[in-house]
């Protein structure tokens, strides 16, 4: 998770979310499992504003990454083996990828796709 203590204007990294069980999907592809809150016991009412994850060997957001039904905070990070990292901002249903230390826009997310 990616937080916020109050009071503060730093914002904290815990760690990513775990991986799960198989799903059913070509590849045996994993799932995760996002924590419902943050365990700093400096800050027992932080405010969440993204989860992220690894993707072990998929390079993009995964379908169920951007559905609508699986997004609990206002954005979800992933980093993948290439050391790239993308950014899902699910107001705006944009998808962005870090490039030269700047996220620039890669993909606009339907509502097809979001499951909605």
């Amino acid at each position: 998770m990616i937080y916020q203590r109050p009071g503060s204007e730093g914002f904290y990294v815990s760690h990513p979310s775990s991986l799960g069980p198989a799903v059913e999907a070509a590849g045996g592809r994993k799932q995760c499992f996002v924590p419902d809150a943050v365990s700093d016991p400096g800050s027992p009412s932080s405010v969440i504003y993204a989860d992220y994850h690894n993707h072990p060997s998929s390079t993009r957001f995964s379908p169920e990454d951007l559905q609508a039904r699986r997004q609990r905070f206002y954005f979800r990070v992933m980093l993948n083996p290439l050391c790239e990292m993308y950014l899902y901002d699910f107001q705006a249903r944009t998808v962005f990828q870090l490039k030269d230390g700047k996220f620039a826009v890669i993909k606009r997310v339907t509502d097809d796709i979001r499951g909605e």
